[in-house]
């Protein structure tokens, strides 16, 4: 590829922890970082500095936790701070300084202190995800908590108190992911409603462990999963189409999903970063090779900023590009057949051997018809990441159609051939 992805890390002075769960840009441009144990960190691009914010024991006025899970600043600009066990912030840019909402015995307390994801909808009002103790509704107002937990004997309540995601659709629709499927909430009755979906082949959401929720610029519903890969849910059909390995995928865990200015998904996952476009099906992934800060992200650790600019937070800091200047490079390099096996067995060159001289100056073998096994193993004359290398090979009259493998399978054997001409291409 011709531009690589900006990776910001530890190395770079940027972080006490290398392992980034949120990634946000405010309004005034800077990055708002929250690591696994290192607290909150401003990068201030315009003065080129970083900033720490950590919790200190002794000030009551300092961040509650440093393992931050989500960042979210809201309409009227006030910045708030999910973390793993001190609540919920909410931010005093001026005095920086930060009001702490967390679990006590006041009835309307937060539920949990585990806090997974902050989302304000189109009323204002504020929903608040935790890792096991379900569903906030928030009254910034009166600071009222009202929580909203998974009942074993109601069924209109949330199928699961381990809230991963949070949506908001462009019908006004609230969708809820947790770790055990879907939820729709119907704001005039105040009930969740369980979303079950099957498909041909007996694939089922409501199975799977739901990471992300996203609705495109054309209103196409998208939900990553934990080993249920990427799937386009069909609101009014209640259908699901589901992308997973098999189908390109670099893996079937996705933990964040943005589109681009021509309509292409980018998606974050166990195993890097995978542009899709939907109209031709066709996944591009990318690895640690192409510049990713490793190939392992970190769930609900992306954003996109107004200028389309996107961010993906992962165990290694995090990565920032804009997709148009991620081109790949259609060079291609020269192929070259660089072994010749028979029966299994490496030919070497001789004066008695199959082969008078090198594979590579080779342009046809004569074999007799018991030299019927036999391998080709090729390779592209390339340095520049020759792992990522994609190959399209075929042997006429023995293959119906072009194969194609990666750097990893550059090795074709031939079990048991007819006696005939055959051309290896």
């Amino acid at each position: 590829y011709t531009r690589k992805f900006e990776h910001y890390l530890n190395q770079s002075g940027y972080f006490d922890d290398n392992t980034i769960l949120s990634i946000y840009e405010d309004q005034y441009d800077n990055i708002w970082a929250g690591s696994f144990g290192g607290g909150l960190i401003k990068i201030d691009r315009k003065e080129d500095s970083k900033k720490t914010y950590l919790n200190n024991p002794a000030n009551t006025n300092s961040i509650s936790s440093d393992l931050i899970t989500n960042i979210y600043e809201d309409k009227k600009g006030i910045l708030w701070i999910a973390t793993g066990s001190g609540g919920l912030n909410k931010m005093n840019r001026l005095n920086e300084t930060f009001t702490r909402y967390k679990k006590n015995n006041y009835q309307f307390s937060i539920s949990g202190n585990f806090v997974t994801t902050i989302s304000e909808d189109s009323e204002g009002e504020f929903w608040i995800g935790t890792f096991g103790s379900g569903l906030n509704k928030f009254d910034v107002k009166t600071e009222k908590f009202y929580n909203q937990s998974y009942n074993p004997i109601d069924s209109f309540s949330i199928s699961n108190n381990y809230i991963n995601s949070f949506m908001q659709d462009s019908n006004g629709d609230i969708w809820i992911g947790t770790i055990n499927g879907l939820n729709k909430f119907d704001k005039t009755k105040r009930v969740f409603n369980k979303q079950r979906f099957d498909t041909d082949d007996n694939y089922d959401i409501k199975t799977f462990e739901i990471h992300v929720l996203f609705e495109d610029s054309k209103k196409r519903f998208w939900i990553g999963t934990y080993n249920g890969g990427l799937n386009l849910f069909d609101r009014n059909k209640q259908e699901v189409v589901n992308f997973s390995v098999k189908d390109g995928l670099p893996s079937n865990d996705i933990y964040g999903i943005l589109e681009d200015e021509n309509g292409n998904l980018w998606i974050s996952t166990q195993n890097g970063i995978s542009k899709f476009n939907y109209e031709n099906k066709q996944f591009t992934n990318f690895t640690s090779l192409d510049g990713l800060q490793s190939n392992e992200f970190s769930q609900n650790s992306f954003y996109k900023n107004k200028k389309g600019k996107m961010y993906f937070g992962g165990i290694n800091g995090f990565n920032a590009f804009y997709p148009s200047e991620i081109i790949p490079n259609k060079k291609i390099p020269p192929i070259q057949i660089t072994e010749f096996k028979l029966h299994n067995n490496s030919v070497d060159v001789s004066d008695n051997s199959i082969l008078k001289k090198s594979i590579t100056k080779v342009d046809t073998i004569n074999l007799m018809y018991y030299e019927n096994s036999f391998a080709f193993e090729f390779a592209s004359l390339s340095l520049v990441n020759p792992s990522e290398n994609q190959y399209l090979y075929m042997l006429e009259s023995y293959d119906n159609d072009w194969i194609k493998v990666n750097s990893e399978f550059r090795l074709r054997f031939i079990p048991i051939l007819i006696l005939e001409n055959m051309f290896f291409m």
